[in-house]
Order: C-alpha cells, then sequence, then structure tokens
C-alpha cells in the first residue's frame, strides 16, 4: 500500500495532464497548454482574437442562432450533470474517509491494523485530490464553451446591429 501512496505522488502531474488532454484531444496537457487549446477547441482552431477569418455571412442564422439558446443550454446542462456527478463521488469518498477514520480509533485495532487504516485513509485522501483537480478541469472547460457561446452571441448581436445601421451607396 505505501509503495501504491508513492507511485500516486510521483505520477499525480501525469495524471492530471492526461485529464486535461482528455478534453482537448488527447495527449498530455500542462495547465498553460489547457488553457490555449480551450480557447482554439471551442473556436475552430484560432489561437487567439487575433486570429479571426472573414466568413460570409448568413443573416438569417444568426438571427435564428441568437433567437435560441441552445448551445447555452447544452453547455449548462452539460456542467450541471458534471456538476451532480462530482458532487455524488466526493459524498462517496468522504463516507469511506469518515469510515476508515473511525476503524483508527478503535480501541481493539493493534498497531499493524492502525497503520493499515491511516494508510487507506491516506489513499483515500490522494484519490480525493485527484477528483477534485478533475473536477476543476472539467469545470473549467465547461466555463471556456459558455464563454465561447457567449462572445459568440456577442459577435452576433453586432453583426445584426450594424446590419439593421448598413446604408447601400447609391
Amino acid at each position: 500500500m505505501e509503495k501504491m501512496l508513492e507511485t500516486m505522488d510521483d505520477k499525480k502531474d501525469e495524471i492530471i495532464e492526461k485529464v486535461r488532454g482528455a478534453f482537448v484531444g488527447g495527449g498530455s496537457k500542462t495547465s498553460e497548454e489547457f488553457n490555449k487549446e480551450l480557447y482554439s477547441h471551442f473556436r475552430n482552431g484560432a489561437d487567439s482574437s487575433d486570429d479571426m477569418e472573414e466568413v460570409s455571412v448568413n443573416i438569417g442564422e444568426i438571427i435564428t442562432a441568437l433567437k435560441s439558446d441552445k448551445f447555452m443550454k447544452m453547455a449548462s446542462d452539460a456542467e450541471k450533470d458534471a456538476e451532480k456527478v462530482f458532487k455524488e463521488k466526493f459524498k462517496l469518498i468522504d463516507e469511506r474517509d469518515k469510515a476508515a477514520s473511525a476503524n483508527t480509533t478503535h480501541k481493539n485495532l493493534d498497531e499493524s491494523k492502525r497503520k493499515a487504516w491511516s494508510l487507506q485513509i491516506s489513499g483515500i485522501q490522494k484519490y480525493s485530490s485527484l477528483f477534485s483537480e478533475a473536477k476543476s478541469i472539467a469545470l473549467d472547460y465547461f466555463r471556456a464553451w459558455k464563454t465561447a457561446v457567449s462572445e459568440r452571441d456577442t459577435v452576433y448581436k453586432n453583426v445584426c446591429t450594424s446590419a439593421f445601421r448598413y446604408k447601400q451607396e447609391s
């Protein structure tokens, strides 16, 4: 058990980097790479706001998109679902931690069993820490999604406003 806990400590950063990568196309990603990839992921590969392409505009599609909040609802629903799953998992982790903690204080335990329970508690806490980081990564993903949709809607509103103000030269 001690060896497994040491391995968890040694591999924590690697595990977290793989979790980040799973959200944006695979591989391992540092925090900085993940944030950059998130931006690009929700903006058709653009690296920054300066990396824009001119596109033809279909005002009907823009108005339809503005009337429908489908993408924002999808992002919000996905975020709520993830929050629910994480909440359930953290509840389970907390229950196991409390049960293991109760066993370490039992009067009839010999030192080896007490140490085994302490190691189990340590494992639970390390798992909880990894899970907490995974939750943070998932929530960053959903926030980036909602931000991208919100930015798109702002651009669409500006396009509509400009279209209404447009006067064709004669």
